[in-house]
């Protein structure tokens, strides 16, 4: 696909912005936290910002119910990211295209400015927490979406006509597709969607997430350049003090990626980032391959620059869309998703050693369910490293795996804890020691 914009490293004046945003809005949801038809925010919280990724990595299930009862997915928190979060992915780097993507290129560049205007005023426009529609796609729809969105990046396949607009619901024909842009809010009609209406849905989230990027590196573009040339700065010092090339890194990655997928990057968009400010630091960066099929699937894999060891994978994708598990048949399922996670780190990522406990934990809301079917265990090995692997609970998936010590994991766990005893998350964060 064609090399679209990435949130950068934000620059201080944007961070500034995107607490006090955060800031306003947590407020306002203790505030009215009484009112049950009052939406509230979801507050993604690593290593004290708020990380685009969480957002993007939500989008097959991380929901919350608005003031129509019905569910927020993560794609529309990716909208508002220019007004919400921070990314740790860098602006360096390089992009190989494993597919001819000029259609989906063109289309983006034809929009006028006017249309770009447009879009972003929008997007401005909505409430920091909008975004629903009137109920969920079926499996059906969203089997057929996901097929629409690889034909829309890989055969440029667009709709025919655009969404219809409305100001309020009282303008909504019900068997027509309807959007409100202000509160970011579809109307879908009770019948099965068209692919036209699916495409219509892809095409408009493409585009307003192209023009907002466009303005956020017009407005950042000094501050981006600076910090370009931070990473610039230090791969090259990595690169004459012995470590690995951008080319190894997305070398090892393509062999994690067949290892623990089974997946080529044959049709994939291939992205090199110098990361100083996620994983990485300026002294000690890292590099950070991703692996993206037409934005169905993508695949994450963060090595050091210095002897490139591997220390985080990712996934979201297609393979993560089931409905959610009850907690009690997550709960049933934990022995036998531990052994699942333990064969990965032993055989896939080769650790060993003993392993003095193992924790597990998910997250739950009122509809008692394991949100995004995600369950992490937590294996504390007798040298002081400690290694969670997050698995999906329907089919055993690995979603991550991080090389973290025994200190870094106490402290972001109770991070968690302190979060959530505020009431600043909107789930319940349940823990337990499996053995």
């Amino acid at each position: 696909m064609y090399n679209k914009w990435r949130f950068p490293q934000t620059p201080d004046s944007f961070t500034k912005k995107v607490l006090q945003a955060v800031g306003e809005n947590m407020k306002e949801t203790v505030e009215t936290a009484g009112d049950e038809k009052q939406k509230k925010i979801i507050v993604y919280k690593q290593k004290e910002e708020m990380d685009l990724r969480n957002l993007e990595n939500t989008e097959k299930n991380t929901k919350q119910k608005d003031n129509h009862g019905q569910k927020m997915y993560g794609w529309q928190k990716k909208a508002v990211a220019a007004a919400l979060a921070v990314a740790v992915v860098g602006v360096g780097g390089f992009t190989v295209h494993a597919v001819v993507d000029s259609l989906v290129k063109a289309r983006m560049e034809s929009m006028s400015e006017e249309e770009k205007t447009e879009l972003v005023a929008e997007v401005d426009s909505q409430r920091v927490n909008a975004g629903s529609s009137s109920r969920e796609l079926t499996q059906e729809e969203k089997e057929r979406e996901r097929e629409l969105r690889i034909a829309y990046q890989l055969e440029g396949r667009f709709p025919e006509g655009e969404l219809v607009r409305v100001e309020d619901e009282s303008e909504v024909d019900k068997d027509t597709l309807c959007f409100d842009a202000e509160t970011s809010y579809f109307y879908l009609p009770e019948r099965a969607l068209t692919d036209e209406e699916l495409l219509q849905m892809i095409d408009y989230r493409e585009k307003a997430n192209y023009a907002l990027g466009e303005r956020y590196q017009e407005e950042y573009a000094d501050e981006i350049a600076v910090q370009k040339a931070e990473e610039e700065e230090a791969r090259q010092q990595a690169e004459a003090n012995g470590g690995i090339t951008q080319e190894e890194a997305v070398a090892k990655a393509q062999e994690w990626l067949d290892k623990v997928y089974g997946k080529t990057a044959e049709d994939m968009e291939v992205t090199c980032y110098t990361d100083i400010n996620g994983l990485g630091t300026k002294e000690a960066p890292a590099y950070e391959v991703h692996f993206s099929f037409a934005d169905v699937d993508e695949y994450r894999f963060t090595m050091d620059a210095a002897d490139g060891s591997l220390i985080e994978v990712g996934y979201t994708g297609k393979e993560l869309l089931a409905d959610e598990v009850s907690v009690s048949d997550g709960e049933a399922k934990a022995e036998e998703l531990s052994q699942t996670a333990e064969k990965y780190l032993r055989d896939t990522f080769g650790i060993s050693g003993e392993c003095k406990e193992v924790y597990y934990a998910y997250n739950t809301d009122e509809n008692n369910t394991v949100l995004c079917n995600l369950m992490v265990f937590q294996f504390v090995m007798e040298d002081g490293h400690v290694y969670p692997i997050a698995v999906d609970c329907m089919n055993g998936i690995l979603e991550l795996y991080k090389v973290s010590d025994y200190e870094s994991w106490q402290k972001n766990w109770e991070a968690d804890k302190e979060l959530a005893e505020k009431g600043v998350l909107t789930y319940e964060i349940v823990k337990k020691q499996l053995r």
